[in-house]
Parts: C-alpha cells; structure tokens; sequence
C-alpha cells in the first residue's frame, strides 16, 4: 500500500533523508519543520501516518497531538522519533494514536520497515476533517 506521510522534523538533513528513503520505498512524504507547518499540512491534506520528532523548533508532538485531539483528529497514528524516548513516552500516555517511539539516531530501514508494517496491517486514509480556521 502506497502510504501517504506527514514527516515532522526541524533537522533539514534528517528530514530529507528520511524522505528519501520512504519515497525510494514507493510512499509519498511531505515534510513539516514545526508544529504550526505540520498542523497546516494535516489540514491541507489528512496523512495516513504522522512521524514526528519530539521536539521541534515551536514546540514538541505532544502539543501537535494536544491540538489534534482538540480539534477531533485523534485517530491520526503517530509515529515518535526522539532522542529522549523517556520524556517523549511520558508524555504520549495520553494519547492512544501514539503506536511507536524509536529513538534517535534510528536507522532509515527501520524507519521505513516501521512504515510497511503499518501499511501491511490497515493504516487507511484517515477521516477528512478540516479544522485549522475552522469555523
């Protein structure tokens, strides 16, 4: 299946990396370098997977995913990539799209493996919800 991610990371050449690498593996990838970025791109077009570093320039995922439940878009899976999988698993308890943390460094097959499981076991299109500006 042809996934179609939403990759949060502020490190440019990580970003790109990992983008190549899900691009070369047959998904689409775009790249978000901040929660405000990341926000707008859901609202342009729902991911099938949200891979997210936690922490970002203008913020971390948990706000990402505070502002998601708000706005009803909790079904969005979320993928953690950090370099403190303590803190990042701390605060992703509360929330249940969560399905994974790797950390950092992670290897870019692992990051693309993580992906065809998911794929492999029924991540679909999630709900269209339009909610930045919303009314």
């Amino acid at each position: 299946m042809r996934t179609n991610i939403l990759l949060l990371e502020d490190n440019p050449t990580l970003a790109n990396a990992m983008a190549k690498a899900l691009r070369d593996a047959g998904h689409d990838c775009r790249i978000a370098n901040g929660v405000g970025k990341a926000l707008r791109e859901i609202d342009r077009a729902i991911p099938h997977l949200l891979i997210a570093d936690y922490h970002v320039v203008d913020g971390t995922a948990a706000d990402l995913l505070a502002e998601l439940a708000v706005h009803g878009c909790e079904h969005l899976p979320v993928v953690l990539v950090t370099a403190a999988p303590a803190i990042a698993s701390q605060a992703a308890k509360p929330f249940a799209q969560v399905k994974a943390i790797l950390q950092k460094p992670v290897a870019l097959v692992r990051v693309v493996a993580m992906v065809e499981h998911f794929a492999d076991h029924g991540i679909g299109p999630a709900r269209a919800v339009r909610f930045i500006g919303a009314e």
